[in-house]
C-alpha cells in the first residue's frame, strides 16, 4: 500500500513540475526571454572583463605617477627612468628609452668634460626639452586613461544593473 501511495505521489508531483516548467517556458517565450542562464553568464563575463580593464588602468595611472615623480628631479640630477615598466603606450616607452640614452650620455660626459662644455650644455638642454615633452605626454596618456576609466565605470554600473535584474528574474522563478 505504501509503495502504491509513493508511486502515485511521485507521478502527481512529476505532472505538477512539468506544468510549472511549461508555464515558465511559455512566460519566457511570451516575454522574449531566452537562454536566461547563458545571458546571465555573458553579463558576468563582461563585468569581469570591465573590472579587469579598470585594474589595468589603475596600474597604468600609478606608473604615470611614478614616472612623473622621477622626471621632476632637480635639473642637474637627471634620473634614468625605468624602462619596461609595463606602460602600455609604445610611443611613451620609446620616448623614455631615448631620454635614458641622453641621460647616460650626459652623466658620462659630465664626469670628463667641464660644466661649461658646449656639448654638455647642449645635451642638458635637449634632456630638459625631452623632460617637458615626457611630462606632457604622460599627462595626455593620463587623460586618455581617465576618460577610459569613466567609460568603464559607466559600463560597470550598467552591467551591475543587468546582473541585478537577472538575479531578480531567477528569484521569481
Amino acid at each position: 500500500k505504501t509503495k502504491i501511495f509513493i508511486d502515485d505521489r511521485l507521478e502527481t508531483i512529476g505532472l505538477k513540475l512539468n506544468k510549472i516548467q511549461d508555464n515558465v517556458k511559455d512566460y519566457k517565450t511570451k516575454n522574449k526571454i531566452s537562454g536566461l542562464s547563458v545571458e546571465a553568464e555573458l553579463i558576468l563575463e563582461e563585468a569581469v572583463k570591465v573590472n579587469s580593464k579598470l585594474v589595468e588602468i589603475k596600474s597604468q595611472l600609478e606608473l604615470i605617477d611614478w614616472l612623473e615623480k622621477d622626471l621632476k628631479t632637480p635639473e642637474d640630477e637627471f634620473r634614468i627612468l625605468a624602462v619596461g615598466t609595463g606602460i602600455e603606450s609604445r610611443i611613451l616607452s620609446e620616448a623614455i628609452a631615448e631620454f635614458n640614452e641622453k641621460v647616460v650620455r650626459y652623466k658620462k660626459m659630465k664626469r670628463v668634460a667641464g660644466s661649461l662644455n658646449p656639448k654638455l650644455i647642449e645635451l642638458e638642454s635637449i634632456i630638459k626639452n625631452q623632460q617637458v615633452n615626457l611630462v606632457s605626454s604622460l599627462a595626455n596618456f593620463r587623460f586618455s586613461l581617465t576618460t577610459n576609466t569613466d567609460k568603464l565605470k559607466s559600463q560597470n554600473i550598467l552591467l551591475r544593473s543587468k546582473i541585478q535584474r537577472q538575479v531578480l528574474r531567477v528569484k521569481l522563478f
